[in-house]
């Protein structure tokens, strides 16, 4: 894991997307940002992301990325939480456009934030996955799993950690045309709510009873309303 082989434990933080925003600021890079604990966890929309010890919370920063289209990187990042959990013998899906769920219930959530700074562009990649930590049920919006739950056992946080860098990084080094198809065809194998109707949120407007058709090339949703294709490149499907 050449790309990311500095990482900073950290025990309590506001944000590891923060602490490494801060680094950035101040030494033009930043290691991967592991805490035991977020008190301001947030996700997409800077919706709450409860964050307790347990957990897997960490965020990874690319400079000047250029490797693939930007609006992929969510679902890329996605993908690598994908792949490690596969390695627990579980079989999890992703759902558009940041998530990865598992028996219907969301085990692991994904935010990308932009940024520049002296001439350049930073994205930061935030990471949160439910493995050993209790779900409180009262303090989420959607219903949510971890992944002990189902193994019925303590979960090596660091192994997890691990396998999800790895797989992100070989994302990164091997990407190509070929490769990208062959991992596209493997997320809309796994995606979630395929072929069902669902209930899309986006900007200004909601969009009742379209058909869950696939991910596309840019990362983009598409479905299908009233016998025609579409495509979404921002918002929210809920079921």
């Amino acid at each position: 894991m050449k790309e990311f082989e500095k990482i900073l434990f950290l025990k309590r933080v506001e944000s590891t997307q923060d602490v490494s925003r801060d680094w950035i600021r101040k030494y033009d890079f930043s290691p991967v940002i592991v805490a035991s604990e977020q008190t301001k966890g947030r996700g997409q929309r800077n919706s709450y992301w409860q964050s307790n010890k347990g957990g897997l919370w960490f965020s990874l920063s690319l400079k000047n990325f250029s490797t693939f289209k930007d609006t992929l990187l969510p679902l890329m990042c996605s993908y690598a939480v994908l792949k490690a959990i596969e390695n627990l013998v579980l079989q999890p899906m992703i759902k558009w456009p940041n998530d990865v769920v598992l028996l219907h219930k969301k085990v692991a959530g994904i935010l990308v934030e932009k940024f520049s700074f002296n001439g350049s562009i930073y994205y930061i990649c935030g990471f949160g996955i439910n493995v050993n930590n209790e779900i409180n049920i009262a303090d989420i919006r959607y219903p949510a799993i971890n992944l002990k739950s189902i193994i019925k056992k303590e979960i090596n946080i660091n192994i997890l950690l691990f396998s999800i860098l790895e797989t992100f990084e070989k994302v990164l080094e091997n990407f190509s045309d070929n490769f990208f198809d062959m991992i596209l065809k493997d997320i809309n194998n796994k995606l979630f709510l395929k072929n069902e109707f669902v209930k899309i949120e986006k900007q200004n407007e909601i969009v009742y009873n379209a058909i869950l058709d696939s991910i596309g090339s840019q990362g983009e949703l598409i479905y299908i309303l009233n016998g025609e294709y579409h495509s979404l490149y921002s918002g929210r499907i809920t079921f």
